[in-house]
């Protein structure tokens, strides 16, 4: 897609994933053998897909990677990288050709040195999946995870002024309302910002099997966005609960704010509780959002530190 100033580009360049996260569809369509695209067929896709390219070159162009494993082999990834930027160069600046993979990168497989060359080869932003800070809660969905390495991977960005996203999932099995606040508080206290999926469940996953389980629940419910409690550790007041925070955390980050930016963040900070933003005749106000937990918004900013 394009708009007047930059052309967006989505690629997937593999399938499968070896790993064993209980909480990922992946293996149910993709498989457990990690596999890519040969590099010479990605050279051959991108010539005959040129002349789409060929008419915006004074635009930038965002390449976003839709994989979830790239960095299981990492000189594969940094060879596509070359071949993109060589390809999109031929017409364009280099400047303009700007990398990300929104599905996210496994941090654990990201050493300072591949997160310093993907910043050299025009990564933009980092998105990375961090589960949650409550080590019994990954134990349970086997998701290895490094607060020390994302850490450092996070402050290397941040000296580098490159944003990062953090996503946690709220919903797992043994996940609990003070595991949810504890990975909000940590995202609030990191540079980066905070990205929020709520668990919802696919006929396939460990615990779901049974496809009977799902005839008598709609496939609406099989919506993140449903907030729908697939393992009853978390209410779906507090599965909202958690994204209204999730947002409010990025709000009081945000540097630049509209004028309901304002409205909503001076009263966040003087009430510390939550409020969202309704319109009627043309005039904004703050309110209280319904159907929230409201032990759960007390926690968090019973221990939110505001700057």
């Amino acid at each position: 897609s394009a708009d007047k100033k930059s052309v967006y580009v989505s690629a997937v360049l593999s399938r499968g994933c070896n790993k064993r996260c209980r909480f990922c569809s992946n293996f149910i369509t993709h498989g457990r053998n990690f596999r890519t695209v040969p590099a010479e067929i990605v050279k051959k896709d991108l010539e005959q897909l040129k002349s789409l390219f060929i008419h915006h070159i004074d635009k930038k162009f965002f390449i976003n990677f839709e994989d979830d494993n790239l960095l299981t082999d990492r000189d594969y990834f940094l060879s596509v990288l070359d071949i993109f930027t060589s390809f999109f160069s031929g017409f364009t600046g280099r400047d303009r050709i700007l990398f990300s993979a929104e599905n996210g990168l496994d941090y654990n497989l990201l050493t300072d040195d591949i997160c310093r060359i993907l910043i050299e080869k025009n990564f933009r932003q980092f998105n990375f999946t961090l589960g949650s800070v409550k080590r019994s809660v990954i134990a349970e969905e086997k998701r290895g995870g490094s607060i020390r390495r994302l850490n450092n991977i996070l402050n290397i960005l941040k000296n580098e002024t490159i944003p990062a996203v953090l996503y946690f999932i709220a919903g797992l099995k043994n996940d609990t309302p003070e595991a949810v606040v504890d990975s909000l508080l940590f995202i609030a206290d990191s540079p980066a910002i905070a990205g929020i999926s709520m668990f919802y469940s696919v006929p396939g996953l460990p615990d779901f099997t049974d496809s009977e389980y799902f005839r008598s629940r709609p496939p609406g419910l099989l919506r993140g966005s449903s907030a729908y409690p697939w393992n009853n550790s978390l209410t779906s007041a507090q599965l909202i609960t958690a994204f209204r925070i999730s947002r409010t955390v990025n709000l009081l980050k945000k540097k630049e704010l509209s004028s309901g930016d304002l409205l909503l963040s001076d009263l966040i900070r003087k009430e510390k509780k939550l409020f969202t933003l309704v319109k009627k005749d043309k005039k904004l106000s703050a309110v209280r959002p319904p159907g929230i937990d409201r032990k759960m918004e007390a926690d968090f900013f019973r221990r939110y530190i505001f700057s």
